[in-house]
């Protein structure tokens, strides 16, 4: 296969990779995206997760369709929304604190459910620290990508089993993402997928630069290679 074979072929796994990140938050990756945002008097919480991946969903998929319909949510919404919050944890300044109200809906087009929870506190000005257990009800491989909203800025953490916490300063560096409207004054959280989709750009990147090099170099070895001269008689 020539070079510009191999460049196509590296292009189509990329673009194939790149497809597949934007598309698999909607099905069954062992991952949950979790929205922080704070105003004057509350900190919103929005958890979008796939209910397959809890180790209770037998017991609420009551119709076995391997999801969570508006009923089967209903019926479980109490109990489901207490387990969901005793394992994520805000502290402002400190001191925990607990969501006023709660509740839970279904994602129509997906397999996910989404937890949504009001904390009375203006933490605009405080310190604020967000935990995660949720690898103790799901799997040990799960993991939680967070965005963090306050003044119009955004930070990213990621909470997985051996990284649980992520801590937010009083004084908040983040920079404004012009992208995201709607959530607050200038931006919003995204879904995740834009930055699953920068680091997939970016591994296409190392590995076509990859190719190119080792394809100069074994050109620049073949040139300094001599032909045999035969022994003169």
């Amino acid at each position: 296969m020539g070079f510009k074979g191999q460049l196509c072929r590296y292009v189509w796994v990329v673009g194939v990779v790149m497809l597949f990140a934007l598309r698999s938050p909607a099905h069954t990756l062992p991952i949950s995206y979790l929205f922080v945002v704070t105003d004057a008097d509350y900190v919103h919480l929005e958890l979008s997760f796939n209910p397959f991946e809890l180790s209770s969903f037998s017991e609420y998929d009551t119709n076995h369709d391997a999801r969570l319909d508006a009923a089967e949510l209903a019926a479980i919404e109490p109990q489901l929304c207490r387990k969901l919050l005793d394992h994520l944890t805000l502290r402002v300044d400190d001191k925990i604190v607990t969501a006023e109200t709660s509740g839970l809906s279904p994602e129509g087009d997906t397999h996910h459910a989404t937890l949504r929870a009001h904390y009375r506190v203006d933490a605009r000005r405080a310190m604020l620290v967000v935990s995660s257990s949720l690898a103790e009800i799901t799997s040990s491989s799960h993991l939680t990508q967070l965005n963090f909203l306050r003044d119009g800025k955004r930070e990213l953490a990621q909470l997985d089993a051996q990284s649980h916490t992520a801590s937010f300063l009083a004084t908040n560096a983040a920079t404004c993402d012009p992208y995201l409207p709607g959530m607050c004054a200038t931006c919003a959280p995204s879904s995740g997928r834009g930055e699953m989709l920068a680091m997939t750009i970016g591994f296409g990147v190392v590995l076509l630069l990859g190719l190119y090099r080792a394809r100069r170099a074994t050109r620049q070895k073949a040139s300094t290679v001599t032909a045999p001269t035969s022994d003169p008689l």
